[in-house]
């Protein structure tokens, strides 16, 4: 970090914000591949999960927050007329 300015990037080359700025725009693809794959693997626990889950989120009220949202198995679940946001994080 340059402590001059406070800017995080600041002392970074335009080669190397490029690349990170290639990077970053590349995240939604790779989390794609990655999310389907994740799926498949957690697929024999999610016959259980889907199961506990209208019982865990059912009841929730006002602004949510899901931490470690993963690829939002859980976001159906929760009851439309009683929850005002659901955040992913």
């Amino acid at each position: 970090m340059n402590l001059t300015t406070n800017a995080p990037h600041a002392d970074r080359s335009s080669a190397e914000t490029e690349f990170v700025s290639g990077e970053i725009g590349r995240l939604p693809a790779k989390y794609d591949a990655t999310a389907w794959f994740y799926d498949i693997l957690d697929f024999p626990w999610e016959l259980q999960y889907r199961r506990w889950r209208p019982a865990l989120v059912g009841d929730v009220r006002g602004s949510v927050l899901e931490a470690g949202v993963g690829t939002g198995r859980n976001l159906p679940y929760y009851p439309l007329r009683q929850t005002r946001h659901v955040f992913g994080h």
